[in-house]
């Protein structure tokens, strides 16, 4: 029976909420038909912006859970709080949220991620917990 210990679980669970991020957040651009001079750069901001997101969230958790044993609920919030560090160290500017058109790129670079975050979450909850809890991982 394959076993997978805390930091690789966690490690897996980060990347693939950073790959379904830019999946979904590069899906949406082409949906918004907008033209590409302007949005033309934000897939390439997105992808780094998820990167040091992933590689902040894996030191953060590392450290953290040397000290105390989180769960993969509490990291995946880690994950979300950096995420919006990360941003804001970016310069995002919060005031662009109030257009609530579809095309509005600042407020979907905040809703896409937070809704990834409650799929991979649910998710998590439901099964992934389950299974290590199985295979006593955990």
């Amino acid at each position: 029976m394959m076993r997978f210990n805390r930091t690789a679980t966690t490690i897996i669970i980060y990347l693939l909420i950073a790959v379904l991020n830019i999946l979904t957040f590069g899906e949406y651009l082409k949906a918004t038909k907008l033209a590409g001079g302007e949005v033309g750069m934000i897939p390439i901001a997105m992808i780094i912006i998820f990167g040091i997101t992933f590689l902040l969230s894996t030191i953060a958790f590392l450290i953290i859970n040397s000290k105390k044993k989180i769960s993969i609920i509490t990291s995946i919030f880690i994950y979300h709080i950096i995420y919006l560090g990360v941003l804001i160290s970016w310069g995002f500017d919060f005031k662009n949220l109030t257009n609530l058109k579809y095309t509005n790129v600042d407020l979907f670079i905040i809703l896409i991620p937070f809704l990834i975050w409650a799929i991979v979450s649910l998710v998590c909850k439901l099964w992934v917990s389950k299974w290590i809890e199985q295979n006593n991982q955990f």
